[in-house]
């Protein structure tokens, strides 16, 4: 019954995959594709993945380079892409309590 409830949950589901890893897994977005996920890779532009949508396995390829760790130039491409891109803030010690739930009030307005 719980099987039945997860994959149920699962199918039409957006599941973002960061990097497709090497050619031999395949077979996991193959099954992916089986329980009805919508799987979108982000890889970079050489990556063999990207023939998995001319194949229908997967949704989408989005072309990313990981050799520079820019995380405002990834959510901008998923940004682009029409995927969620999730916001965050740094949290610093704050020299008091009530400086501290100002930061706090400004993180959860992000």
């Amino acid at each position: 019954e719980a099987k039945k409830l997860r994959r149920h949950v699962l199918r039409g589901a957006i599941v973002v995959f960061v990097t497709a890893g090497y050619s031999g897994k395949k077979f996991i977005y193959e099954r992916a594709k089986e329980l009805g996920v919508r799987a979108v890779i982000l890889d970079a532009e050489e990556s063999w993945s990207k023939s998995l949508v001319d194949s229908g396995v997967i949704e989408k390829f989005l072309p990313i380079d990981f050799s520079d760790s820019d995380l405002h130039c990834t959510r901008e491409v998923m940004a682009k892409a029409g995927l969620p891109t999730p916001a965050n803030m740094l949290l610093k010690e704050m020299p008091d309590k009530q400086a501290e739930e100002a930061q706090l009030k400004k993180a959860a307005e992000k």
